[in-house]
């Protein structure tokens, strides 16, 4: 960059101090006039020699078909351009014709272009380059000299920003247009989406990359896009890792079937891109490779690559792949009317171009093609790499742009036509002037429409749908051997639709594009193993809530049923069976053929069930805590159910209405979320917008009963275990508050790492509900009743007495019609005889003891 815009500014400071051109002076200039006569000075700037050695290849083409351009122009011949025939009283022609050298990338450009200009004086206007650094030299010469300049091929996007480059214009799309072609292709080949882009980290590249990031999400809604990147070859040190592996390892890693490579210098990076591609099974068929045209030096070069590569382990991954390029008349048109211009041209127009020929002093050997410097060539021995005089007709050169140099030619001389079209007898014209008639120009030339100011910030570049965009095959399978090529399929801008010509050949030798868009990344679906073990367990819990139910119901009519008070042991295990089901809404998602929708009401059920349980298990617990304790107070002789089941069925209704509140607003459901940005691997899980706001006053309300079968629990604690629990409730809110307290933690960590483990969690925690719940409530009753039928005898503690029962919670036994009471006794123990047919005397009146449970 640096040493771009040193020459840059050597090239103001030529052109000012050997011109003294007007513009150098000062802002109020009206600028240099030119064509008064009608004669226009042209310069055609071609790339003739790489580092002094001369090539044949492609400047001699671009020199010919170029100044074939000037002459049709002058004499006005509609041959290949026939809007010209409208122009044939266009005073203008070119009259005086020069052509420089500008080397590939050197500063070359400038010098010959100001040794020309001291030679032979100021110039009208420069058709060419065909190289960016050439064209950027150029460019600032051409400002200075109020020149217009229409390059035969721009990479560089600052070439067309007309705040540094105000002259220069371009015969080809700038980066959006080209790019927008990718994306059509895309569109056209059903492959949208799941794009990589391995690109070199050159200036130009990147330019190019952005770009096509941009149109991918602009024009086709693509919207997975993944760019990687490794060090250019003019950026990395010798010996230094330029990264190429790493980047073709992620871009494996994404699993995108569809890659994009952007590179500078494919020869030099096919290599290292073809043996990573191999290592991580890139080139094995199931992938497509896109390489947009334009970065190389030429077509010969490409050529040369695919040649080399053709039968190498490192060239697999260009086996199929689509090679993007600008078509020219010639390429879609079998009777393409410039290539038969061209390729009739005889020994005169040889002739012609020899007296042109910048480079005709030099008599060394020199290279016939740009992509075979290998060995040089002497004139002596092999002519038909000097100009002989069937030159156009035994070397075949098209396909390297050469109709583009062609149009370029001819828009400069049709610009010029029209700039002075609104003007009576004159011919004067400024730089400026030329300038926009020449992006106002619509003809169709060798390389299709040409029109420019495609889009307002770059004028100067061609209109996107004008020139032929089309697609080659790479190394198609199945061809003749040294099949390297073949044009399968272009873009027609008369149509505005793809046209095929042949059948696209992937790489794996079928006509059909890889089925995947990207391989299925890791989903984390739940383990049927691990689903199986939380189905199991969910129904060891259910047994065992069924279990109960039965127990209860078959001893129903037992004294320490009856204390324990069925109704609410029936709760509980209502309560039990709700707990229970979040393992089963739990254990499925896409896997198990499951919908989003279903899916999204187990998701939802989830919440419902497990508050809805816990709230209905503690109500019960505390409902008949308050009973047993009311009872125990004697303040009244029957204590109902629905006297103590208020404050449960307030706190479950209220639980009810929040829960509705939060499915009618929150979106909680199943979500699917993508936890590595390269890879693509998701996990599935419930997830809400306003979850966490509802939380808080679920817990809360969760909280409340919880709270309050502490408190009777604590009341009651010396009561008989037969009425009531204490100690155990307390042991299963120590057990229960442990498993949360260790659980929900993890499985906060767990979900969005792992479905398995946030799957164990969820149902251990949730298993741990319902088994300590009847575990310790239903457990102890079972071995109670047990001992009672086997004959043991209990302590007397408050509520009991040994042959005495306390009215409203039981019903007499055997025992109690035949005994007295006596012995120690707390609160509640008789301290006579009671008789058996009237309730224990408890220094109350009697009418507030029964004998019979009340319901």
């Amino acid at each position: 960059m640096m040493r771009c815009c040193v020459s840059c500014l050597l090239a103001v400071i030529s052109a000012c101090l050997l011109l003294t051109v007007p513009s150098c002076v000062g802002e109020g200039d009206p600028g240099r006039i030119r064509g008064e006569n009608g004669e226009l000075s042209l310069v055609i700037a071609v790339a003739l020699t790489n580092n002094g050695v001369p090539f044949l290849e492609p400047g001699w083409a671009h020199m010919a078909s170029a100044v074939l351009a000037a002459k049709h122009f002058n004499e006005k011949d509609p041959t290949v351009v026939s809007q010209l025939e409208e122009y044939a009283d266009c005073p203008f022609r070119f009259s005086n014709i020069s052509v420089i050298d500008t080397g590939t990338n050197s500063h070359l450009a400038m010098k010959s272009l100001l040794q020309r200009i001291q030679d032979v004086g100021i110039v009208d206007a420069i058709a060419g380059p065909y190289n960016e650094q050439p064209a950027m030299e150029l460019s600032v010469l051409a400002t200075g000299m109020e020149s217009p300049i229409v390059a035969f091929r721009g990479l560089d996007h600052n070439l067309v920003l007309p705040d540094k480059h105000p002259y220069y214009s371009q015969i080809n799309p700038d980066l959006y247009g080209e790019m927008e072609f990718i994306a059509e292709y895309l569109k056209h080949t059903n492959r949208t989406n799941y794009v990589a882009i391995l690109y070199s980290n050159e200036d130009s590249v990147l330019q190019r990359m952005e770009t096509l990031q941009t149109v991918l999400k602009e024009k086709v809604d693509c919207d997975q896009v993944k760019a990687y990147s490794y060090l250019s070859v003019s950026k990395a040190q010798a010996g230094e890792d330029r990264g190429l592996r790493d980047a073709v390892m992620r871009v494996s890693q994404t699993g995108f079937r569809t890659i994009v490579l952007l590179t500078a210098t494919p020869d030099l990076d096919t290599p290292g891109i073809g043996a990573a591609a191999h290592e991580y099974d890139l080139d094995q068929g199931g992938h497509f490779w896109i390489i947009p045209g334009g970065l190389d030096p030429s077509g010969t070069n490409r050529d040369n690559i695919l040649v080399q590569f053709q039968h190498k382990q490192e060239g697999g991954f260009l086996r199929g792949a689509a090679y993007s390029s600008m078509f020219e008349g010639h390429n879609v048109n079998d009777d393409d009317p410039f290539e038969h211009t061209l390729s009739s041209q005889n020994a005169s127009f040889v002739e012609y171009l020899r007296n042109l020929n910048p480079i005709a002093n030099y008599t060394g050997k020199f290279f016939c093609k740009l992509n075979d410097l290998s060995e040089k060539i002497d004139p002596a021995v092999n002519p038909q790499c000097t100009l002989p005089d069937n030159f156009f007709q035994e070397l075949p050169f098209f396909g390297e742009r050469v109709g583009f140099a062609y149009d370029a030619t001819m828009s400069i001389g049709i610009g010029a036509c029209m700039a002075i079209a609104g003007k009576t007898n004159s011919t004067a014209l400024t730089g400026k002037e030329h300038l926009d008639g020449i992006q106002s120009v619509n003809f169709k030339g060798a390389s299709g429409q040409v029109r420019f100011r495609n889009r307002p910030g770059t004028p100067g570049s061609r209109d996107a749908s004008s020139p032929y965009y089309g697609i080659l095959n790479l190394l198609p399978r199945g061809g003749a051997s040294e099949e390297i090529l073949q044009a399968t399929s272009y873009v027609d801008p008369d149509i505005n639709d793809w046209v095929d010509v042949f059948p696209f050949v992937y790489s794996d030798g079928s006509n059909s594009p890889p089925t995947l868009l990207r391989t299925t990344p890791e989903q984390n679906y739940l383990d049927p193993v691990v689903r199986g073990i939380g189905l199991t367990l969910m129904s060891i819990s259910l047994l065992f809530i069924a279990a109960s139910a039965i127990w209860v119901w078959r001893h129903r009519n037992h004294r320490v049923v009856i204390a324990a008070q069925p109704p609410f042991l029936y709760v509980l295990c209502v309560g039990s069976t709700l707990f229970s089901m979040v393992i089963l809404v739990n254990s499925f998602d896409e896997s198990h053929g499951w919908t989003d929708s279903m899916l999204d009401k187990a998701c939802v059920a989830t919440p419902w069930l497990y508050i809805l349980g816990d709230m209905i298990v503690y109500s019960a617990l505390f409902t008949k805590l308050w009973r047993v304790n009311k009872v125990l107070q004697f303040k009244r002789a029957r204590v109902k159910v629905r006297q103590v089941v208020w404050p449960g069925l307030f706190l479950v209704l209220a639980a009810i209405v929040l829960l509705s509140v939060w499915t009618a607003v929150d979106d909680f459901g199943w979500y699917r979320q993508e936890i590595d940005e390269v890879s693509g691997e998701t996990i599935g899980r419930c997830i809400g917008t306003y979850t966490g706001a509802f939380l808080i006053p679920v817990g809360i309300i969760c909280t409340i009963p919880t709270l309050l079968t502490c408190i009777m629990a604590w009341k009651t604690c010396d009561v008989d275990d037969m009425y009531s629990e204490s100690k155990w409730i307390f042991s299963l809110v120590l057990v229960q508050i442990q498993v949360i307290v260790v659980g929900i933690p993890v499985v906060v960590i767990l979900q969005s790492v792992s479905t398995n483990g946030r799957y164990i969690g969820v149902t251990l925690i949730t298993w741990t509900f319902p088994m300590s719940t009847l575990g310790l409530i239903m457990v102890p009753k079972m071995y109670a009743l047990r001992k009672e039928q086997m004959g043991v005898q209990k302590s007397i503690s408050r509520g009991s007495s040994k042959g005495v029962v306390v009215s409203g919670l039981t019903h007499p036994t055997k025992e109690s019609q035949n005994t007295r009471s006596s012995g120690n006794t707390t609160r509640g123990s008789g301290e006579h005889d009671a008789d058996p047919l009237q309730p224990a005397n408890f220094d109350v009146s009697s009418s507030r003891v029964q004998t019979v449970i009340m319901h």
